[in-house]
């Protein structure tokens, strides 16, 4: 895998990655989900890392991030409280 210079890392897609759902009513969803999936986060993250070869070239590294934000609890938490419209100081 090749990593440029602007590639971002999964903390600078977050904001992105609100807005869409957002946008589509899926915020709250998708932030309920993250808090009370608990164990389900590394089940996902593995299936994303298994089905990488099925999504197309521009949406690997999106994939990738999410699938490592998924596997650490604190990054997972910081991006349910972006989700709830909350901000959070690292």
């Amino acid at each position: 895998m090749l990593y440029f210079g602007y590639m971002k890392s999964a903390r600078d897609l977050w904001p992105g990655w609100a807005e869409f759902l957002q946008k589509r009513g899926m915020g709250g969803l998708a932030a309920w989900w993250l808090e009370a999936a608990g164990p389900l986060h590394v089940i996902t993250a593995q299936l994303l890392h298994a089905g990488e070869p099925f999504f197309s070239e521009n949406q690997r590294y999106g994939v990738q991030e999410l699938a490592a934000t998924l596997d650490d609890p604190d990054q997972t938490q910081a991006l349910a409280e972006i989700l709830r419209g909350q901000t959070r100081r690292c």
